[in-house]
């Protein structure tokens, strides 16, 4: 394929992809932050309390530069997603080492019509950041092999770092990778610790500022209390879901899934016998392996709300396999793009006619938003939106009164977004608030995935207002008061230091506990 139709060919499905371009409530969760640490008040939800409430420190450091620049969140995201999709394509195409038809037919055309890729990869949200830092691992360890066959572990290092500063969890994708490249050759530790520096500055910046070394979103969602095989259960749900709604992205994970297990044979035997080559096989079976990882870990967190949304990752990297795996061959590849973009088809024809129906608490948070938040098309911010949407509208109402405002809702987006810095927004799903994030959710057998609701405590809102804990049971009150020190006290006193030390090593866990046994006592017989 000559240059000129393949360019044509990439910018139409870049086109199509941007052309679906919307922001998730979610989006405005971190906008908010962005927009506080702007107005001078910190990387804060509310602006009294440090608290991380985003798992993706990367993406919304990066949005900074540009919302100072243009004061516009909306432009910044975009521009950053699609400087993100353009360099995504430059590393994938180094990393998939395939001719042109092959790249676009098994590769591009794929992505593209994977509703998981397309729907969530300019959503306001991480994935084009994450396919990015994915890509960059891809392309150094599947490059053309050095001399002396030692991986590049600088380079690996980094990508890694920034693919888990980008989202935590994402990590999954190459650490197989990297396990098994340094049981092959060995670890050259000290260029592993020197391309780690981005993630362990952050962490070590977490924990003195926010207090901890997790994100907030960590305690409202693993720690729910919810019991692990009811969360299976419901990833497996996600796992069907995905074949119902996009057929396209499970085809993309099997046939990447397939290749790479049909590469572990090889990859063994030419790790026995020495052959030069055998870094790269193994790579790209490790790969595969981390493919493998990350639908399981999705699987036993129980997937996400938002259809497809928690497999994109893994999706990207399977494309990428498959185009590896291909490389030469067009005819094949052609036959990858031709069911990709069936199974798309007859997805789409299968969707149900209601854009808020759900199925087992999973949405098409795409369509749901689309007529609020879509960007490039009408309706779309273009038409005032979302300051129609009633979410924003509430946000915007509280934040016209002028007062300090206390409120309580389950979605905090825009709401959130909208009521500015002085407004206090107590999310009962824990994400933005300290406390409540380390609470387990109110009624374990009755929940939605993504939306782990927690009881407010009796006392809890009149002491975010005025700081009086009397109406506090005891010892829930002793455990906030640290927990408090820690979010909102000077950031080097002595004592929020020492209850920085005292809710991370879990000393201070007794008081929470013993608060949850007087609970269960009033409500025994």
């Amino acid at each position: 394929m000559s240059r000129a139709p393949f360019s044509i060919a990439c910018a139409a499905a870049g086109a199509w992809i941007l052309s679906r371009a919307w922001i998730a409530d979610d989006a405005f969760i971190t906008w908010r932050v962005i927009d506080n640490l702007v107005g001078g008040h910190g990387l804060r939800w509310n602006a009294d309390e440090r608290v991380q409430v985003f798992t993706h420190p990367l993406w919304a450091l990066l949005h900074v530069p540009l919302y100072e620049a243009t004061g516009s969140l909306v432009f910044a995201s975009i521009v950053l997603s699609a400087v993100c999709l353009c360099l995504t394509g430059v590393l994938a195409w180094r990393a998939a080492g395939a001719d042109r038809a092959v790249f676009l037919l098994a590769l591009v055309v794929p992505l593209a019509a994977s509703r998981a890729f397309a729907d969530h990869v300019v959503s306001g949200l991480e994935s084009p950041l994450v396919a990015l830092c994915t890509a960059g691992f891809a392309a150094q360890a599947l490059r053309a092999r050095a001399s002396d066959g030692v991986p590049p572990w600088f380079g690996l290092s980094l990508a890694a770092s920034l693919l888990a500063t980008a989202r935590p969890d994402a990590l999954l994708l190459v650490a197989p990778c990297l396990a098994v490249l340094g049981a092959r050759r060995g670890v050259r530790w000290g260029r592993l610790a020197l391309g780690a520096l981005p993630l362990v500055a952050w962490e070590l910046f977490s924990l003195f500022y926010f207090g901890f070394a997790f994100p907030n979103t960590k305690y409202a969602k693993l720690d729910t209390g919810i019991a692990a095989s009811a969360l299976a259960g419901q990833g497996f749900f996600y796992v069907q879901d995905l074949v119902r709604r996009d057929s396209a992205s499970a085809l993309i994970l099997l046939l990447g899934l397939g290749f790479a297990a049909g590469s572990a044979r090889p990859a063994f035997r030419a790790r026995r016998g020495g052959a030069r080559d055998g870094a790269e096989t193994l790579a790209f079976a490790a790969l595969g392996l981390g493919v493998a990882a990350q639908v399981a870990f999705v699987v036993a967190v129980g997937g996400d709300f938002m259809s497809g949304r928690f497999f994109a990752p893994a999706v990207f990297l399977a494309a990428l396999l498959v185009a590896r795996a291909l490389q030469r061959r067009a005819r094949a590849a052609a036959a990858v793009a031709a069911l990709a973009l069936a199974a798309s088809l007859a997805s789409a024809a299968a969707r149900p006619s209601d854009p808020n129906s759900t199925w087992h608490g999973i949405a098409d948070e795409r369509r749901v938003f689309e007529s609020t938040t879509s960007v490039l098309r009408r309706p779309g911010f273009r038409d005032g939106a979302p300051e129609r949407h009633p979410w924003f509208r509430d946000g915007a109402s509280a934040r016209a009164r002028g007062e300090r405002v206390v409120i309580v809702r389950g979605a905090v987006g825009m709401l959130g977004y909208a009521a500015g810095p002085e407004v206090i927004v107590i999310d009962e799903f824990g994400l933005g608030d300290p406390l409540l994030a380390r609470l387990p959710v109110a009624t374990p057998q009755r929940w939605r995935i993504g939306h782990f609701q927690r009881a407010v405590p009796a006392g809890y809102l009149r002491a975010r207002e005025t700081g009086d804990t009397r109406d506090m049971q005891p010892d829930l009150a002793r455990y906030w008061e640290d927990l408090r020190l820690v979010v909102s006290g000077p950031l080097l006193a002595p004592e929020r230091l020492r209850a920085i030390a005292r809710l991370n090593s879990g000393a201070d866990d007794g008081l929470r506990d013993a608060y949850l046994r007087s609970l269960a006592g009033r409500s025994g017989p």
